[in-house]
């Protein structure tokens, strides 16, 4: 007798392979997610991919067409439908997998990325996200300040849901009195990372001061703004697995931010 396999569809931003690149707080803990359910015995993951919808251009609305075509196809075939969003996900993609899922009768959960919720939007849309939000079996934020917010509007079946991921063990420092000569920054090209901040402090040093800066870009800070600079560099992207060995050869982390969804 053949054993019953649990389907589980998984709704977010994937990249095209579990072997491909993923960068963010988005797409990393999405792929390690589907990665270890996969590896699992007695499960079957299918995976929809939401990536190209939202900043895709020209190209967005046919790629939000597919996407919902492809979520109403798989639906009706899963056990267990996960949707994994950030906050524009909330109007954009959750009512439609709530209507669905309860039309075939299938367990959902929403699991939302990022420190921000539906109550910036305005009262009307606010309500039709509260309500797919609130049709969930269950729904997982970021931060406990969202429970509490969750909670305050009656979404009961909200949990804290924290985003990491599995790091390796660090050595431990030998000499934490040092001076700190090597800084590194990591992240997006983006203004709301504070990288007009760290230009403008990192080329008051003298000396063999230097601040590194690794990063996506394309966003609205171009790389040409490191030319001529003479104690902050870009390094380039940083493939997730070397994080930790970058970060290993400097001294001190700078993590300036004016993000609204980041501590």
């Amino acid at each position: 007798m053949t054993e019953k396999r649990l389907r589980i569809l998984l709704i977010g931003p994937h990249p095209e392979s579990l072997h491909g690149p993923a960068v963010g707080g988005t797409t990393i803990p999405f792929k390690l997610l589907a990665a270890s359910l996969t590896g699992r015995d007695g499960m079957e993951v299918s995976v929809v991919n939401t990536q190209g919808i939202r900043g895709g251009g020209m190209r967005a609305p046919l790629r939000y067409l597919r996407v919902l075509g492809a979520i109403a196809g798989e639906i009706p075939k899963s056990d267990v439908v996960s949707l994994h969003v950030v906050r524009w996900g909330l109007h954009s993609l959750a009512p439609f997998v709530s209507v669905l899922s309860r039309l075939f009768g299938r367990p959902y959960l929403i699991r939302k990325f990022g420190g921000t919720d539906y109550g910036v939007y305005p009262a009307p849309l606010r309500a039709f996200i509260h309500w797919g939000v609130k049709k969930a079996n269950l729904y997982l934020v970021e931060t406990k300040a969202l429970v509490e917010g969750a909670r305050h509007d009656g979404i009961e079946h909200v949990r804290w849901y924290s985003n990491s991921r599995p790091m390796p063990e660090l050595p431990e420092e030998d000499s934490a009195d040092r001076e700190c000569r090597r800084f590194v920054c990591l992240g997006q090209l983006r203004r709301g990372k504070g990288l007009a901040e760290v230009i403008e402090a990192g080329e008051r040093f003298g000396g063999d001061v230097v601040i590194d800066v690794y990063g996506t870009s394309g966003y609205d800070v171009a790389v040409s703004i490191f030319d001529r600079l003479d104690h902050v560099r870009y390094r380039g992207s940083v493939d997730p697995d070397d994080v930790r060995s970058v970060l290993s050869g400097y001294d001190a982390l700078l993590l300036p931010t004016y993000l609204p969804t980041e501590g």
